[in-house]
Parts: C-alpha cells; sequence; structure tokens
C-alpha cells in the first residue's frame, strides 16, 4: 500500500521523528519511521553600494541586493526612497537586486525590505546620500555706473545653497571657461573686480559637486582710457592777428576727450595764455596740452604772429605817450622809435599834428640817416627867400615827388597849407620862434603861407624834438650850440645832425634872401646876407599824411619801422 501525509509539522525547532502506520482491509498493519532535522530560517541579507555619500555629489547610482541561503526563494524585494512610495525589486531565485539612481538636488535615505522562502525577513536603511544638481546662481552685477571714470568695480553675489560656491570665472567671452579662480567653499561669495577697459564680460560660477551656473553679462562702456587729440592748423603758418584784439586762445586748436572730458592750457614759456590780447607784438610759439579728466594727455605747439594794430595818428601819439608842445603830439629824445617806411624808403614821424602824422625823409634806417640825395642843395637858386618860388620848392615838388608811388602819394595831403611867417634874426626862444612860425610877419612882398604837398621842417620841428628840460626854453636860438645848452638841447633832439647844416622852411622876415638853418654846433641861425639862400645845406623833404592814413604794423624801431596803410 501507497502512504501519504498531509498534515502539517510542529515548528520546533530541533529533531523531529514522524511514525506512518497503515492497515488494509484484511487488518494488516504496516508501520513507518521518519526522522526531520528543523533549523531556524536566517534572515535575507541586504546591502548598498554605495551605502551614503562622502558630501555632497552631482548624482549617483546605487545598487540594492538581497540574499537568502541557497535553496531558498526570495518571497519578497521592496525599497523606498524617502519613506515615499515602496517600489519592487528584481527577484531571481535566491538573489534581488534593485538599481537606484538619484540625480535630484536633496538629501535621500532609502529602506529595503526582503522576505525569505520560509518567511524569513528583513529591513534595512541606508546612509544619506546628498545629491547637488543645481547650478549656482549669479547675482546681478553692480557698480556699472552711467558716468565716465577711469575705472570700475564690479560686484555680484554668487551663490549655492548645496555643495557651495568653490570657484568663479571672469571671462571676455560667453564660451564655457576652462579657467577657473578657486574661492574656498561657501554659499554666498561676494565677487569685486576692477575693470579699466570697456567691453562685455562674462562672469560664471563653479559649485563644489562641478556644476556651473550660466553666464552673467555686463557691458562697460564708460570708462574712459581715451588719450586727447588735439591738433592746430597754425603749426607750420602762424595764426595772424592784431594786437589788443579779444580772441581766446582755443582759435589755435581743435580738441577732442573721451567721456570724462578734460581742459586744455597753453603757455608762453611758463605764463599761462588764455586770451591772445595779453601777447605783446612780435611772433610766439605757444605749447597747448590738452589733459583728459582720466589723467592722459597730448600737446600741440601752434605758433602765433601778433601785428601792430592800425591806429590812426591820434592813437599813434596815445600809444608812445607824445608830449603834446608847441601844437602837437611830438617826438622827443636822441633817438626815439619813429621810423616809419614810406614810399619803401625810410623816414621818421616828427609828430602828430592835428590827427595828421608829420614825417620826414631819412633815406636809411640809422639814427642819423642821409639829407635828400645824400648831398646838399640851395634853399633857392635865385637869392630870394620865397618858397613858393625856391628852387629846392620846385625839386621837391616835381622831381622828388615824381619818385614817389601811386600807393604813397595818395597818403599825402596834397593841398596842405604851409605857414611861411618868419622873425628877424635868432636872438630869441624857441617858443617864440613857434609862435613866429605860425605868423604874418615876412619880408615885403613875400607869401604867409603856401599850399602845396612837400616842404621843410620847421626851425620849432628841430627844437621841440629834444628831451631837455627848462634850459631849452630860456636859451635863445643862437646859443643852443653854448656848452651847457648844447649838451642838454642840441643834443637830445633826434633831428640834431653834429656834421651838417640843415635847411629849414622859416624865411628871415628882415632879409630878402635869409632863412632859418641849424648849423653842425647845434644852434639856429639865419643864412648870412652874402650867399643867403643859394648857400648849400642839407635838406629833408617834409610831408603831412592825410589824417586817414593808419600805422597797420611796426613798432618804429630801426629794425622794424611802422608800416602805412589807408
Amino acid at each position: 500500500p501507497t502512504l501519504s501525509y498531509t498534515g502539517g509539522l510542529s515548528a520546533i525547532i530541533g529533531t523531529q521523528t514522524i511514525t506512518y502506520q497503515a492497515t488494509d482491509e484484511a487488518g494488516n498493519v504496516a508501520t513507518r519511521t521518519r526522522r526531520f532535522t528543523i533549523t531556524a530560517a536566517t534572515a535575507p541579507i541586504i546591502s548598498y553600494s554605495p551605502i551614503q555619500t562622502t558630501g555632497w555629489v552631482k548624482a549617483v547610482n546605487i545598487t540594492i541586493s538581497a540574499t537568502v541561503k541557497i535553496g531558498e526563494n526570495l518571497s519578497a524585494f521592496t525599497y523606498s526612497i524617502n519613506n515615499g512610495a515602496v517600489q519592487n525589486g528584481t527577484r531571481n531565485g535566491n538573489t534581488g537586486t534593485a538599481n537606484v539612481t538619484l540625480n535630484t538636488t536633496g538629501t535621500y535615505t532609502i529602506s529595503a525590505s526582503a522576505t525569505g522562502g520560509y518567511g524569513n525577513s528583513k529591513t534595512e536603511g541606508s546612509g544619506t546620500y546628498y545629491i547637488d544638481a543645481t547650478v549656482p546662481t549669479v547675482g546681478a552685477i553692480g557698480g556699472n555706473t552711467d558716468s565716465w571714470t577711469t575705472s570700475k568695480t564690479l560686484t555680484a553675489t554668487l551663490s549655492d545653497s548645496h555643495s557651495g560656491v568653490v570657484a568663479y570665472a571672469w571671462t571676455t567671452s560667453s564660451a564655457t571657461p576652462t579657467s577657473w579662480v578657486t574661492v574656498g567653499a561657501t554659499n554666498n561669495y561676494a565677487f569685486s573686480k576692477n575693470v579699466t577697459a570697456n567691453g562685455t564680460y562674462y562672469l560664471w560660477a563653479k559649485d563644489a559637486v562641478g556644476n556651473i551656473s550660466a553666464a552673467k553679462s555686463v557691458t562697460v562702456s564708460k570708462i574712459d582710457t581715451t588719450t586727447p587729440s588735439i591738433t592746430s592748423s597754425y603749426t607750420g603758418t602762424a595764426y595772424s592777428m592784431t594786437e589788443k584784439t579779444s580772441i581766446g586762445v582755443d582759435t589755435l586748436y581743435s580738441v577732442t576727450f573721451g567721456g570724462m572730458g578734460g581742459s586744455v592750457t597753453c603757455k608762453n614759456g611758463s605764463t599761462t595764455v588764455t586770451n591772445l590780447n595779453s601777447l605783446a607784438v612780435g611772433t610766439y610759439t605757444l605749447t597747448c596740452t590738452a589733459t583728459g579728466n582720466n589723467g592722459k594727455t597730448a600737446s600741440v605747439s601752434p605758433k602765433v604772429t601778433i601785428k601792430s594794430a592800425e591806429i590812426s595818428g591820434s592813437d599813434l601819439a596815445n600809444k608812445d605817450n607824445l608830449p603834446n608842445v608847441a601844437g602837437a603830439n611830438r617826438y622827443q629824445g636822441p633817438d626815439p622809435n619813429n621810423f616809419v617806411t614810406f614810399n619803401g624808403e625810410a623816414y621818421r614821424i616828427i609828430g602828430v599834428f592835428n590827427g595828421q602824422m608829420k614825417i620826414i625823409y631819412w633815406g636809411n634806417y640809422t639814427t642819423e640817416g642821409q639829407f635828400y640825395k645824400n648831398t646838399t642843395m640851395a634853399w633857392n637858386s635865385v637869392d630870394k627867400n620865397d618858397w613858393s618860388q625856391a628852387s629846392l620848392m620846385t625839386e621837391f615838388n616835381t622831381t622828388y615827388w615824381n619818385t614817389i608811388n601811386a600807393t604813397s602819394q595818395a597818403m599825402v595831403d596834397q593841398s596842405h597849407v604851409w605857414k611861411l611867417g618868419g622873425w628877424g634874426a635868432p636872438s630869441i626862444t624857441r617858443a617864440e620862434m613857434y609862435r613866429y612860425e605860425k605868423g604874418t610877419r615876412v619880408y615885403s612882398g613875400r607869401p604867409t603861407t603856401w599850399t602845396g604837398k612837400v616842404a621843410l621842417m620847421y626851425p620849432s620841428d628841430y627844437l621841440y624834438a629834444t628831451s631837455g628840460g627848462s634850459t631849452c626854453d630860456s636859451t635863445n636860438l643862437i646859443n643852443w650850440d653854448e656848452s651847457a645848452a648844447k649838451a642838454e638841447c642840441a643834443e637830445k633832439s633826434w633831428l640834431f645832425n653834429s656834421s651838417q647844416w640843415q635847411w629849414t622852411l622859416t624865411p628871415s622876415s628882415a632879409y630878402s634872401n635869409s632863412v632859418f638853418f641849424v648849423y653842425p654846433g647845434g644852434g639856429v641861425s639865419r643864412s648870412a646876407d652874402s650867399g643867403g639862400v643859394v648857400l648849400t645845406y642839407g635838406a629833408r623833404p617834409v610831408l603831412f599824411l592825410t589824417s586817414d592814413v593808419k600805422i597797420k604794423s611796426g613798432t618804429g624801431t630801426k629794425t622794424d619801422p611802422y608800416i602805412l596803410t589807408k
């Protein structure tokens, strides 16, 4: 017979004996005995690889394993993350596995449970996994002010609340950087950078697990690195202007600065020039330095020529401080700066008479000059002291006049009324002589005036050309050659000539053939009765210029004579 047993065994740990007894219909009995040893069921083994992270990581792949004894099947295998939903692992006989990937920022623990075929089970947790999958952030970049400066300090906060900021990159390219500046792990890093050039910059942050932030860009456009540009059109040919004219020195240059602006300083040597009216007549090379407010400089050296102003006769009298004596503002002294170019030749200005300049032929630009034709001439080839018929008058107003160019002739008062009054003898003072020259005392039948272009100087022109003092007022003309008077009066008159007798225009009223002259000793006398006006002395043409004639340049010196214009 066949025996079977469907009952359970007592779950008693240890050795158990089971006896089977079978009886057939005939009453025969058979007995069998079986012995079993029952041991305790072993709990499953659960492991994690890795069991946890050491600090923060960007992501982690975890393998969970469960094992029971060989011959025993794993009946259940589950796990949950952070006490979340329970998930099944994969079972294969006595083993089970589960693969978990953590790549989302956070902190995690895992709990796994396994049950063997005998109901033996186990639950085991992992360590903690720190996952930082979040890129750092770069805050707004500050310090990029709208004002022009030489540099800007840019600032920003770099943040990472998990693994922390460990490095930053500052670049001029939007490409991901390969070079970093390490700063040590910190959740918030205060970035600061001094920038000295315009451009677009990019700021990046990197955290401890290698996450790289998006770039934060900033465009800096108001850093002034520009060197001023200063140019002048007058570094070759000088800028020309009239003295005392108010013209700003900025006329001489053009300048461009960067955004911060700047200023220009022009100097004549060590003297700062702001207006060209501060410069005297002459030619100057200035140094104009443009200094940007960013500290950069550039220079240019313009030239400027200051010309004498076109001045009238009256203005000339004021400019040269001419004393008003004997009816005119006269040049006085042994050698004043009264040289003037007329008709291309050297003349000197006697003075200004009612706004008209009175000039005398000088021949060359020297102190003594030369007389007309560099020789001596008779006042009149006919022994008669009538200027209206004198041969010298004819010479001056024809031959000499015809040598004068049209431009110069147009400057002459061609209808000037010359006074021909006189006196009998030179035993008078210079004030008396001036008065008699303007009077009507003449030799019988002689004219008291003459209208014409060219004549001679008066005795008073010589007498008041001196810078001498009261001695000259009290000494009779004929005695000006005496020692004290000569030194004080004659030798201080620029019209004195120590080597030549000089004709004047004034006749003697007492004699028919006598006129006054200046002799080399310094005194003034009249020509002798014998010979009279036919004697040959030095003569200089004298002219009055019209009142609209002006001086356009020059300083009146021998090397820089006045230049006339009309």
